[in-house]
């Protein structure tokens, strides 16, 4: 979280234009989502893996697990595609939430707005474009393949080492592989809140010359650490700024948090 100057605070009960249910649905269906959309190539992958570490156990081999490289790239792939969606989430809810928002304010005061946005954005210096989403998901698509496939990996020879002979079948192996695979996309599907939050500070750059400010929101339940309560209602115009804040460095939960900004069109 940026520590470069304390925020101001947006006022208690001010509208705030997001769909929450359909947000956190998202988050939830994550693994699912990841794990249905890699299945293919996680099966693929464990099967490969069981036939070379039953020959390898077979000739008494010993087991170089960092070697194994089998689907790696296959899944990369599945990860990434599936990876961009998330991304492209978060821009659709921020374009919904600001056309919600111009629904809300109506012809007539949305049309005397349009003076004032189109002056604003002469007065206003363009910002360096960031990262472009392809680059961001595929950054953080590399990092969980690998996690993925070191799980799938180090299942494939606890599985032989870790009994007195090995598996009988490779079915027995690929389901341990398999398992191994579903583990690790659970652990890493909180990635997808990052991703999210990512596609939503992208779609707000673009959309910078519409938007007044950027206001910190919390769920505010019994799941809310303290850190990310302290901040709910934090206020700022700076857009860049704002892509620092969430999830929330300091949040208690880790990766776990839920923050989100939420962005104000401009009036």
């Amino acid at each position: 979280m940026s520590k470069s100057r304390t925020p101001t605070r947006a006022p208690r009960g001010a509208e705030i234009h997001m769909d929450v249910e359909k947000m956190h649905a998202l988050y939830d269906g994550a693994a699912s989502s990841l794990d249905n959309g890699t299945a293919t190539e996680r099966l693929i992958m464990a099967g490969d893996l069981a036939k070379v570490a039953l020959r390898a156990a077979k000739a008494g081999t010993p087991l170089s697990v960092l070697s194994w490289d089998y689907g790696t790239e296959e899944l990369q792939t599945a990860l990434a595609e599936r990876l961009q969606r998330f991304v492209q989430h978060g821009r659709r809810q921020v374009a919904d939430e600001l056309q919600r928002q111009r629904d809300a304010v109506g012809g007539t005061a949305a049309r005397l707005a349009e003076p004032l946005r189109r002056a604003a954005k002469r007065r206003r210096p363009a910002r360096l474009p960031g990262p472009n989403s392809t680059e961001a998901a595929a950054a953080v698509a590399v990092g969980i393949s690998v996690s993925v496939a070191a799980a799938m990996r180090e299942a494939a020879a606890m599985a032989i080492t870790t009994k007195a002979a090995a598996p009988a079948t490779a079915a027995e192996l690929e389901t341990a592989i398999s398992a191994a695979g579903d583990a690790a996309l659970l652990r890493v599907s909180v990635s997808v809140h990052e991703l999210v939050s990512l596609g939503r500070a992208e779609e707000a750059r673009a959309r910078q010359d519409e938007i007044e400010d950027a206001i910190y929101s919390a769920l505010l339940d019994g799941n809310t650490c303290d850190e990310c309560e302290a901040m709910d209602g934090a206020q700022t115009t700076d857009l860049a700024e704002a892509a620092d804040w969430t999830p929330n460095g300091a949040c208690q939960g880790g990766s776990r948090c839920r923050c989100v900004m939420v962005y104000q069109l401009r009036q």
